[in-house]
């Protein structure tokens, strides 16, 4: 092995291995965090629990009061 070729292969080496990990990175969060996109976050005002519920609802009822309740804003 020339010394042109070794320094070739351990300089793209750490490269393709960098992509390897972004690219499973990215797809595990795209994976993971695609169906939270789709629900909302609540927070009940009179027991405090918190909870998600469909995108679609402005106001939630509470499973444990059934009070209802806005989405929280982050």
């Amino acid at each position: 092995m020339s010394t042109e070729s070794f320094i070739t292969f351990y300089m793209l080496l750490p490269l393709v291995a960098i992509f390897v990990y972004y690219f499973y990175s990215e797809r595990r969060r795209i994976y993971f965090l695609q169906p939270l996109e789709k629900e909302k976050v609540f927070r009940c005002t009179q027991c405090g629990m918190v909870y998600t519920d469909d995108s679609e609802v402005e106001l939630s009822p509470c499973p444990k009061c059934g009070s209802p309740n806005e989405k929280i804003k982050f």
